[in-house]
């Protein structure tokens, strides 16, 4: 019994490992909403089984259309352990970054507004009317010379709502829906928006043109939400951590209010320090980050004085928190009276330039600065 199970784990520890080697690329293109291992590097020396794994592995989200990321060997490593590889089976080769980018989507035609022509001068409203917006009148399209309300409509509203990418969302209230109906080329509908508000329930009035002459003028009401993408938590991100890539993702969201759209690039995130506690899934702001200290409140510090030629160098403490270019408070060593706080800029780590007083002289300068 001894000898047969000697010869079983013998057996065992005779089977090769899934050991082999990921060759990773300077540069790669993507076009899906993740970024694969496959995408960015070369596979070799792995059995069928872990060959297959590695391959449909996403290391990171893609970049938005027209973007570009950056991804580290240390993003690989921290994307494999997540999957469960054990790095020790697995070498890491190649570039040390590879630079992903994303096609940009192609330009749709957009629907060309022209400057509203002048008008003759007309009696002036009575007391209490609302002033209508300008309106708009949108050229026929040389493929598409006739349609509806709606289409005219719709071409009308992407063309004040796409500026930033993503794609618009629009639902119209069923009480128009009949005079949506109304067929004719784009040129016989003349568009008045009541107010500049471009997203959520926006309202319109339409002329209806014969001959250049106003039949009627019919309102219409749309919601209109804008699709694009945002980035958003991957994980949790505790109050104060700094941002990392492997803690976000893209993710596209629906938004009936312009304000209320976060950041739209992950450079915009990366690196950056979290004021509080952000959820896993939410929606990152720019509010919601902070540039990193480079000063604590309480560290120790070099502070510089420069006038003129003279330049001064004194060690003291930071009485405040602060990244680079802000204002803090700093207290020379060997003081502790209040008048003796200076105000100075955090120029790097640890870092603080201080600028001398108007009224202070070189000579008095240097007696207070002497330790």
């Amino acid at each position: 019994m001894a000898i047969g199970l000697l010869a079983a784990t013998l057996g065992s520890t005779a089977t090769p490992l899934s050991a082999g080697e990921i060759r990773v690329w300077p540069t790669a293109v993507v076009t899906g909403s993740s970024v694969l291992l496959s995408d960015i590097s070369a596979l070799r020396g792995f059995n069928a089984e872990t060959d297959s794994r590695l391959l449909g592995l996403s290391v990171f989200t893609a970049p938005r259309a027209g973007g570009q990321i950056a991804i580290s060997a240390d993003d690989i490593r921290a994307a494999l352990v997540e999957a469960g590889f054990n790095l020790a089976d697995i070498s890491i080769f190649g570039a040390s970054r590879c630079r992903v980018s994303k096609p940009a989507l192609p330009t749709a035609e957009k629907v060309r507004i022209r400057k509203p022509t002048p008008k003759a001068i007309q009696a002036a409203p009575a007391m209490g009317s609302v002033e209508p917006a300008p309106a708009h009148d949108i050229e026929e399209a040389s493929d598409s010379p006739s349609g509806t309300l709606e289409s005219a409509l719709r071409d009308f509203i992407e063309a004040r709502g796409l500026r930033d990418g993503g794609r618009i969302e629009i639902r119209f209230s069923p009480a128009g829906t009949g005079s949506l109906r109304i067929a004719g080329p784009a040129k016989k509908f003349r568009i008045h928006p009541r107010n500049e508000q471009r997203l959520g329930l926006v309202s319109f009035d339409v002329d209806i043109l014969e001959r250049g002459s106003v039949v009627r003028t019919v309102p219409i009401v749309a919601e209109v939400a804008l699709m694009t993408d945002v980035v958003v938590a991957r994980r949790s991100i505790n109050r104060g951590e700094t941002v990392e890539p492997r803690a976000l993702r893209i993710e596209e969201r629906r938004f009936t209010d312009q304000a209320a759209i976060g950041l739209t690039e992950l450079s915009a995130a990366i690196g950056m320090e979290s004021r509080g506690f952000i959820r896993a899934g939410e929606m990152l702001t720019a509010s919601a980050l902070q540039t990193k200290p480079v000063v604590m409140r309480g560290q120790p510090v070099t502070i510089w004085m420069r006038q003129g030629a003279l330049v001064i160098r004194a060690s003291g403490k930071a009485q405040q928190s602060g990244s680079l270019g802000d204002r803090v408070s700093v207290l020379r060593d060997g003081t502790r009276r209040k008048q003796d706080v200076l105000e100075g800029v955090v120029t790097g780590p640890g870092t603080i330039s201080v600028e001398p007083s108007a009224q202070a002289s070189i000579a008095d300068t240097r007696v207070a600065w002497t330790n």
